[in-house]
């Protein structure tokens, strides 16, 4: 946790570190959601559902798995998004 400073004349720099705090939530908040998606790919393979798609049922392509494994659509799915 950030600490906010207790120096009241320094607006600029509680500015910046209130900025920073941000940017850090918002990285912490991409890596959870990504980690969910990981998970969710595991528990898939735990119940050999993995690498289908879940809009459509087809199988998702190895080279889309390839570049995101926890991907929940295929190419096709992705698109029409």
């Amino acid at each position: 946790m950030p600490d906010f400073g207790d120096d009241i004349d320094s607006g600029d720099e509680e500015a910046d570190e209130t900025e920073e705090f941000g940017n850090q939530l918002s990285i912490s908040q991409t890596y959870k959601e990504h980690l969910a998606d990981v998970d969710t790919a595991l528990e898939k393979m735990k119940k050999k559902k993995y690498g289908i798609c879940e809009r459509c049922g087809k199988k998702i392509s190895l080279d889309v798995l390839k570049a995101a494994p926890e991907s929940r659509l295929c190419k096709k799915c992705k698109k029409g998004r």
